[in-house]
């Protein structure tokens, strides 16, 4: 899917740019942003998955608890928010989140997503992940990309909540740092038992304390989250 394609840029007519004129002082006062689009395959705006020897190994993603859906990649769409805070995801909004089920769960301000991993084997694996950008507006993606600074990933599992921010932000509530390059995020350690399943719920925003001015809007970035074995278990 081309980046065209996702933001709807097209010609217009003389009459059209007319109309537009008009539209801008309104879409400035109400500022509202494209959140980034996360880029699966020729479908859906996202996607969270599996790598294949992984997933030959009875390693699987779901949306629901306790279901046999057993699949390799889950898609989802991404939608336009405005900007809030890292405060007022924590205090407003991060307990009805984590209440969701499964699937995805989303306001104005941000866009969350709730799956399960599981290990349908008789065996124990240590699984780590990878959060890809594959691609971005402004930007060529090489091993010198850095994400925009707004951007604020948040990871939470049965046992931690990581924060993730740019190097180039000073956010109090966050704990980890984006990566340099296309893998912004690289985690392992997950360890799964047999017949095991663990719940992880991801929610993106801005934070506008770094988006004050329409300027400092974020470009568009395509991600996609991988799952696999740790190398060496």
């Amino acid at each position: 899917m081309k980046l065209s394609e996702l933001w709807g840029k097209k010609q217009v007519g003389k009459q059209t740019r007319k109309a537009l004129i008009f539209l801008i002082p309104s879409f400035i006062l109400t500022a509202i942003m494209i959140f980034v689009t996360f880029y699966g395959q020729d479908t859906g705006d996202f996607s969270i998955g599996i790598d294949k020897e992984t997933h030959q190994k009875n390693i699987s993603i779901s949306t629901n608890a306790n279901s046999k859906e057993n699949k390799k990649i889950i898609r989802g769409k991404a939608r336009p928010i405005q900007p809030i805070s890292s405060a007022a995801i924590k205090a407003r909004y991060l307990d009805e989140i984590l209440k969701n089920p499964g699937g995805s769960y989303h306001t104005e301000n941000f866009i969350s997503y709730t799956f399960y991993l599981k290990n349908e084997s008789e065996l124990s694996f240590s699984i780590g992940y990878n959060l890809i950008v594959t691609e971005a507006e402004r930007q060529e993606v090489t091993d010198q990309f850095k994400i925009d600074k707004s951007i604020r990933i948040m990871l939470v599992d049965e046992k931690n909540t990581s924060i993730y921010q740019s190097e180039q932000s000073n956010d109090t509530l966050a704990n980890q740092t984006f990566n340099q390059g296309p893998v912004i995020i690289k985690e392992n350690g997950i360890h799964l038992n047999p017949k095991e399943e663990k719940k992880f719920t991801l929610i993106f925003w801005f934070d506008i304390l770094e988006t004050s001015t329409l300027e400092e809007m974020p470009e568009s970035i395509k991600f996609q989250m991988v799952f696999k074995i740790d190398e060496g278990h």
